[in-house]
């Protein structure tokens, strides 16, 4: 026992001296003097002035809230306190937000209003979204208030995303519509393959045939959709005594779904909770290069930090940090991926009787 715990004492001391000794090499990458390096490296994430939150969301690279601190103009996001009267429906958090400016909306959201039988057209137009995420490979929008609603009557509403833009409207979406007697269709010009596509739903029985947890527990029918840069939804319901809203059809991203109480106040009957849509988005490979091998080579223009992984998107690539006892965005330009010594070494070691568990060892060797 005493030879193993030595051994392992001698492998700590060891892995020690190699974890300094790694992040005394860390470095974002040496500098160029190429002009297009020079153009980047004043998008320097790291410059002092460089605000990282916006509201309640966390700004990442290649994203930033001015253009010295993003990737380009298309990763820029505006922190602002005015949504406009549209977006602002329903919201309880108290701002500021960022927006996506390379995305605009239409939406139409009738109401009926039983007291004196009159409907509401509630048609309006967008030139922004709220974003509520930054993840490594996509962002998450707003999209609550996008649908089509259409009290007997069939309304449109549309998403669509600047065509030059890094985004696209993910297939991990899917198309929902709401409420027994809706119906409704959306349809786009798909991506990767590049065909048409088109789908339906409803009429919807009002026989609690299919009731889901984001459909609010109301009859709905759900389909998936192609990867876009853009998309037209109609959508078509009944109106309700017991309120004015009627049903509809939206997009979801499913894990986005909130029911009123957790972020939002309480809506009007079938409307209620909140609706989030998924945006891919990447860095485009440089020319005449299509993976990350070929990508890595030209240290000139790879994002990609010491450290960092390198995920193949479409027509472009993203990077993240997966390098066990590294934390980080994964981009050279960015926060990179920075060593946590205690992580290091449990990873390495988590066996040995000196540290037995990542979980109880780590707060005490994290550095």
């Amino acid at each position: 026992m005493k030879t193993n715990s030595r051994s392992c004492l001698v492998a700590l001391l060891v892995l020690w001296v190699l974890a300094f000794l790694a992040l005394q090499n860390f470095e974002k990458r040496p500098a160029t003097s190429s002009s297009a390096r020079m153009l980047l490296q004043s998008n320097n994430s790291n410059v002092p002035d460089c605000q990282r939150v916006c509201g309640n969301v966390n700004i990442t690279y290649p994203f930033g809230l001015s253009a010295q601190c993003a990737f380009s103009s298309y990763y820029v996001l505006n922190c602002t306190d005015d949504l406009g009267p549209n977006l602002m429906t329903n919201r309880s958090d108290p701002g500021p937000w960022p927006v996506l400016i390379y995305i605009s909306a239409t939406s139409n959201l009738q109401q009926y209003f039983n007291n004196n039988g009159t409907i509401a057209d509630g048609y309006f137009e967008v030139p922004f979204l709220p974003v509520t995420q930054i993840y490594p490979d996509h962002i998450t929008v707003d999209a609550t208030q996008i649908k089509a609603m259409g009290c007997w009557a069939t309304v449109n509403a549309s998403l669509s995303l600047d065509a030059q833009s890094p985004y696209w409207i993910s297939q991990n979406n899917f198309f929902i519509v709401v409420s027994c007697d809706a119906e409704g269709t959306v349809s786009g010009f798909g991506e990767y393959p590049a065909v048409n596509y088109s789908t339906s739903c409803g009429p919807i029985p009002c026989l609690n045939s299919l009731v889901a947890p984001y459909c609010n527990d109301y009859d709905c029918c759900i389909q998936p959709v192609g990867l876009t840069k853009q998309l037209t939804m109609s959508g078509g319901g009944v109106a309700f005594q017991e309120f004015p809203n009627c049903g509809y059809s939206t997009l979801l991203y499913p894990s986005t779904f909130n029911l009123p109480g957790r972020g939002y106040t309480p809506g009007e009957g079938v409307g209620e909770g909140t609706y989030g849509v998924a945006l891919w988005y990447n860095i485009p490979w440089a020319a005449t290069v299509t993976n990350c091998t070929e990508a890595a080579k030209d240290q000139d223009k790879f994002e990609c930090s010491n450290n960092g992984t390198c995920h193949v998107q479409l027509d472009g690539y993203y990077c993240q940090c997966q390098t066990p006892g590294y934390e980080g965005d994964g981009y050279a330009l960015g926060t990179g991926c920075k060593g946590k010594l205690g992580l290091i070494i449990c990873s390495c070691i988590y066996n040995c009787d000196f540290c037995p568990s990542c979980s109880r060892s780590f707060a005490s060797l994290k550095v």
